[in-house]
Formats: structure tokens, sequence, C-alpha cells
């Protein structure tokens, strides 16, 4: 009987690690604008791309991440996203993200900039934690109240 059973524990173990592991899906800053802020700060939009790498349409319904670039700003959150993504398509998350006046003037114009987070995914009845990480450059050309922002990510981040 235990003969049976060995490759029945073999077959197990060798599935076992493609169904437990979260995907990581793609991630890419695809751009960076000033928005309108009330009070003494700044806000910057960070668009977020993200990929579906499953064969399933997915719903997105939170964010949790840590967003760096300094000096210009070091900032962690937790957002609720209403987002699908069809098999292999993608969706677009609008991040705010404050910096004080006097930080966004500084004269640094390229900055590094490292994101890093967990997205709440459901595919049926199913739901998931995706872990998502992103990292390049961010270059602010102008100054003022708007500036116009290049980004690289970091497979194309020029040294």
């Amino acid at each position: 009987m235990s003969c049976r059973i060995l490759p029945l524990l073999l077959l197990a173990a060798l599935l076992a690690p493609g169904c437990a592991g979260s995907p990581k899906p793609p991630v890419k800053v695809l751009g960076v604008t000033d928005a309108h802020a009330a009070d003494a700060s700044r806000v910057l939009l960070v668009f977020l791309e993200v990929r579906n790498p499953t064969k399933r349409k997915v719903a997105l319904s939170q964010l949790d991440y840590q967003f760096e670039a300094r000096p210009w700003f070091a900032t962690e959150g937790r957002m609720q996203v209403q987002r699908s993504i069809a098999a292999g398509g993608s969706a677009v998350i609008e991040i705010p993200v404050r910096i004080d006046r006097h930080t966004a003037g500084a004269r640094q114009h390229e900055v590094e900039y490292t994101f890093e987070g967990t997205l709440r995914v459901r595919s049926g009845n199913v739901e998931s934690r995706w872990p998502v990480s992103a990292s390049g450059e961010l270059a602010s050309h102008g100054t003022g109240e708007r500036s116009a922002y290049i980004v690289r990510p970091a497979d194309t981040a020029t040294e």
C-alpha cells in the first residue's frame, strides 16, 4: 500500500509550490502629475499600472503600500481600489502623495523611487494577496506649482 501512496506524495510535493505562492504581477509607475491641494501642502498623483498575470478575470479591492522618492516624499498608506482586470489585462491605480512645499522646492531634480505593497485580489470566491513592487527614477522639469515629471522604470533608468 505504501508503494501506491509514495508516488502521490511526490506528485503533491512537486505541485505544491506552484499552488501555494501568490503571483507577482508586473507593476509599473506610468506617470506623476501635480494635483491641487486646499492647504499648504502639495499633492502629486502617481499613476500605477498593474497587470493581471493570471488566466482569469480578477477584482482588486485594496492596496497597502510604501512609496519613497527621497527627499521629495516617503509615504505609506492603505486605499480601497475598485478595479476589475481581465485575464492578461491591466488597470491603472491613482495614488495621491502629499509632499511639503519646502521639500518640493528642493534643488534635486532627479530622485530614485521605490514602491512596495500588497494588493487584495478576488477571483471568484477566492481572495488572495499579491506582492507588488516597482523602482526607478523620477525627474522633475520646471519649478513652481506646475512641474513636468518624467518616470524611468528601473529596467530603463540611466545611471
